[in-house]
């Protein structure tokens, strides 16, 4: 089932300047640094519903980060059983290498919960800082990958390109 919603809120990765006034991007304190991902040797199946709204402020799809800085992603899990999960991790997989984020779910997401006809998901939001300067530059497909005794992936509809 695809469920197309939209983001109410506007996410933005952080910006400082230097001494000569050139931007330069900043991590912020907090931000979750992306780690290395080995998927399991079998194919997890698939499950669950799973939305990237928007990735450092912009739609998900065709996003582009800097890898020595840090970007947000914001949007909504829930795992095969139909509940938000308490293990899910963001995982971006590329060429060559692949990186996973811990998802913290527990943003208000009334949206969902409607689309979906069940309140618990009220609760189903994520909105998380990473700190990509461990990521190689290059272009990464986004799914969600949910851990536990019923493990699964859902598969973004999301492609960006880390430079």
């Amino acid at each position: 089932m695809a469920i197309a919603l939209a983001c109410p809120f506007l996410l933005v990765s952080c910006i400082d300047h230097d001494a000569v006034g050139q931007a330069t991007a900043r991590v912020p304190a907090g931000a979750m640094a992306a780690v290395a991902y080995a998927a399991p040797a079998d194919p997890l199946p698939a499950g669950g519903a799973c939305a990237v709204d928007a990735v450092a402020g912009v739609a998900a799809d065709g996003a582009v980060v800097r890898a020595s800085s840090s970007a947000s992603f914001g949007g909504w899990v829930v795992d095969a059983r139909g509940q938000v999960p308490a293990d899910a991790r963001l995982v971006l997989v590329g060429e060559g290498s692949s990186h996973a984020l811990a998802i913290t779910a527990g943003g208000s997401r009334p949206d969902v919960a409607e689309a979906l006809g069940n309140p618990a998901l009220g609760s189903s939001g994520f909105n998380l800082d990473a700190d990509l300067a461990g990521v190689v530059p290059g272009r990464y497909r986004l799914s969600v990958v949910y851990a536990g005794d019923m493990p699964a992936i859902c598969a973004l509809d999301a492609t960006i390109t880390v430079q």
